[in-house]
């Protein structure tokens, strides 16, 4: 049996239709019984919904997305690297004076650390914009 301190979880996997058989049913009987599980899964609701409506996609600028796809398309047949525009080694360098592998330039490096920043930056945004409406409820 579900008590009200399990259910906060529970409320999440509700929302999220994770719940089957005989949870599902546990949750349902506890809901059916308790006035303020029930209300708390209406907030959670009402929570999920403003998040839903207030989440915008955000979209890479055009240029960014060719540059990109270049980048990838040119380096790669199948998920395996042609060699046709990465540095070559000179014969002479030996295998241990390499400071980082073949295929990794600096400009791939920093276009996959802009992109991550961004991606972090958009969840940082995201997870503040979710816990200030949080508490206007």
């Amino acid at each position: 049996m579900i008590d009200c301190g399990d259910l906060g979880i529970t409320i999440h996997l509700l929302l999220d239709n994770e719940l089957v058989g005989g949870e599902l049913e546990q949750a349902r009987v506890h809901l059916g019984a308790c006035k303020s599980c029930r209300v708390r899964l209406q907030e959670e609701e009402a929570l999920s919904k403003q998040l839903r409506h207030a989440f915008v996609p955000l979209v890479a600028p055009k240029p960014l997305r060719d540059r990109i796809l270049s980048l990838t398309q040119a380096s790669t047949v199948g998920g395996v690297p042609t060699g046709g525009d990465l540095p070559r080694e000179h014969p002479s360098q030996h295998a241990s004076h390499r400071h980082r592998p073949i295929g990794l330039s600096s400009g791939r490096i920093a276009l996959a650390t802009a992109t991550l920043t961004m991606v972090v930056g958009g969840l940082l945004v995201v997870t503040k914009a979710c816990r200030d409406s949080s508490t206007d409820l």
